[in-house]
């Protein structure tokens, strides 16, 4: 009867310090298992921002060769812009001007709005807008980016053909552009900074992330505060031959739901597992002990052995106990 009621009563004491010590490993692997879950995501958002700035710029630099393609084709081929370039007849001037802008017009559906073609007589010393250079601009920057456009134009070498575009900074902004010529006849295209990275713009960064720009050579184009401690830099590569995009933002802003997720997840975890070792300790300093001992003092029980006083504290004790349930 002694062995017998010992092993019953060690057997569930047993068991609660194996669940005791299979809570910790599980909590433990618990808590690896999230930190990781919370870097991977982490690494996996910043690596489609990446990929994103890597699809902005292989869509920009595809407009640019398009465009280049097309102002090369305008200013060799294309009777209406020779007319317009070269006539002096304003009849003549107002209708090949008309069928010029049409001409820009649908050339320009595919493309993101922000893109201003422009002609040039360097010997008339004649510039005009094919499209309406005023839905992007105000008046006085048209005209800061007309004195602009004819410095270049006019300064410009016969050797100093190339692809990339060009950055021209105002007071009111930066701009990149093109253009081509033959003999004295002009044919380009602009568009400002803030239209060029309108698409990588509509990515919900947070309100602490920026874009930012810089030339080739590291120049600050756009944004230029410096990078405060919390954020990280995501940088793309070369964008129409000109500058160099990167994404500024903090650097919890990539993976914060997924923290926030996580830490209820441990938290909960937490306080389940706590929740379990309060009720293992109160089940063993309050059940578990008292029985032991009451079956213990029973199998000492015979029938010489003197009465037992059963107002014994201990007893007692689980007595009270046993009315709680």
């Amino acid at each position: 009867m002694k062995d017998k009621n010992r092993s019953a009563g060690y057997s569930v004491d047993s068991v609660a310090k194996a669940l005791m010590c299979l809570l910790i490993p599980v909590l433990t692997i618990d808590i690896l298992a999230g930190l990781y879950v919370v870097f991977s995501m982490r690494s996996q958002s910043i690596q489609n921002l990446q990929n994103t700035t890597s699809l902005y710029v292989s869509q920009i630099d595809t407009e640019r060769i398009s465009i280049n393609k097309y102002l090369l084709r305008c200013l060799n081929h294309e009777k209406a812009f020779q007319t317009a370039l070269q006539t002096q007849d304003t009849l003549k001037l107002i209708q090949s001007c008309n069928k010029v802008q049409d001409h820009v017009h649908t050339f320009l559906e595919s493309f993101h709005p922000g893109y201003q073609f422009f002609l040039y007589n360097k010997k008339l010393d004649r510039l005009f807008h094919a499209n309406d250079a005023y839905t992007y601009n105000t008046f006085t920057q048209i005209q800061q980016i007309n004195y602009a456009l004819r410095s270049q134009m006019q300064a410009a070498s016969a050797n100093s053909y190339t692809e990339a575009w060009q950055i021209l900074s105002l007071p009111d902004g930066v701009y990149f552009y093109k253009f081509f010529y033959s003999g004295s006849h002009y044919v380009g295209c602009y568009i400002s900074a803030d239209n060029a990275t309108a698409p990588i713009k509509q990515l919900d960064l947070g309100k602490d992330s920026f874009i930012s720009l810089t030339a080739l050579d590291g120049t600050p184009l756009m944004h230029q505060e410096p990078v405060k401690k919390g954020q990280i830099t995501i940088s793309g590569s070369p964008a129409m031959g000109a500058f160099i995009p990167h994404i500024v933002m903090d650097k919890y802003r990539a993976y914060e739901k997924v923290i926030l997720f996580q830490f209820l997840i441990e938290g909960a975890m937490a306080l389940i597992a706590t929740a379990l070792f309060i009720s293992i300790f109160y089940m063993k300093r309050r059940v578990l002990i008292p029985i032991r001992e009451f079956s213990e003092n029973l199998s000492q029980l015979d029938d010489n052995a003197p009465f037992m006083d059963l107002k014994d504290s201990r007893l007692t004790e689980l007595k009270q106990e046993n009315r709680q349930f």
